[in-house]
Order: C-alpha cells, then structure tokens, then sequence
C-alpha cells in the first residue's frame, strides 16, 4: 500500500510539473496548438553499430514497431535495433557516425535538430573522445517522413526549396 502511495505522489508530481512548465511558456509551445496532435509521429529506432530504421506513423506505437522492423531489414545481429531511439511529432530526425559513436537526434524544424547535433558532437569531443574523427550525416527525415538527403549542403537546399513553396 505505501509503494502505491509513493508511486501516486510521485505521478502527481510529474504531472504537476509538467502542467507548470507548459503553463509558464517552457518548451511546450507546439503542443498547445489545434494542429499539433494531427501530426505524424517521426520515430528512428538505432542499433549499437548505428544501423537505424524509421518509420512515421499517427500513432506512436506504430511507429515503433516499423522503425524496429526497418532497423531489423539492415541491421546483422538478432537483437539490438530500438536499443536507442528518438522521436518528433511534425519534425526532423537526423543522424550522424563519428567514428564508432552515433548521434540521433530529434527536434521541431531543422535548425534546432543541426543545433542538437552540433551540440552532442561538442559535448562528446569535450568530455569522452577528444580524438573522436569527424562526423558524417547518415540520415535525415524531413517532418513528412521522407529520408532525404545526406549531404548537409542538399539538406539545406531541400528546406529552403520547401519554405518557399509553403509562403507562397
């Protein structure tokens, strides 16, 4: 009874925060919107070595267990695709190998995923492989669910072309 007690407070907790942190203008501000939720769920599902599958779905679940099958089509080993994963509704996933170590990430536009990135190969240089070699994109997702270019210089010119044709 006590460990349900615990497990109680402790989600009305989380909840409590989260309502809070929603409320006061954090880093919720898409999710308050109409259009959010008619969204497709963007998941990358990442194996040990790298090997990643995606899928986009409208329901999360879904998302997972077709990225984990489309890992699985690339991936060797019997197990270990979804051993990471990272997901976005409406936005971009991309994905990048620096030497044995991966970074996914997952963020609302472009730019911030860049940003995610560029920070992680930061951090990771920093603090754990100074002698890391250099990162190359493997992947990228645009917010539709289409694996688009790996060269940044192309990915850049896709969402250019794209914000243009969406202002006019």
């Amino acid at each position: 009874m006590l460990l349900r007690s615990r497990m109680a407070v402790f989600a009305a907790t989380i909840s409590l925060g989260l309502w809070s942190e929603a409320s006061a203008g954090g880093e919720w501000p898409a999710a308050s919107t109409d259009d959010y939720w008619d969204k497709d769920v963007t998941l990358v599902a990442i194996a040990p070595d790298g090997t990643w599958g995606v899928a986009t779905e409208p329901f999360i679940g879904r998302a997972i267990a077709n990225a984990i099958a489309d890992c699985k089509k690339k991936y060797q080993a019997k197990i270990g695709c979804g051993s990471r994963i990272t997901s976005v509704r409406g936005g971009w996933s991309l994905g990048k190998r620096c030497g044995d170590r991966s970074i996914f990430v997952a963020e609302e536009s472009l730019a911030k995923a860049e940003q995610a990135a560029t920070d992680r190969e930061t951090e990771l240089r920093q603090l754990y492989a100074p002698d890391m070699p250099p990162c190359v994109r493997v992947m990228a997702v645009d917010p539709k669910g289409d694996v688009v270019a790996a060269d940044v210089a192309d990915l850049l010119r896709l969402a250019t072309q794209r914000q243009d044709v969406q202002s006019r």
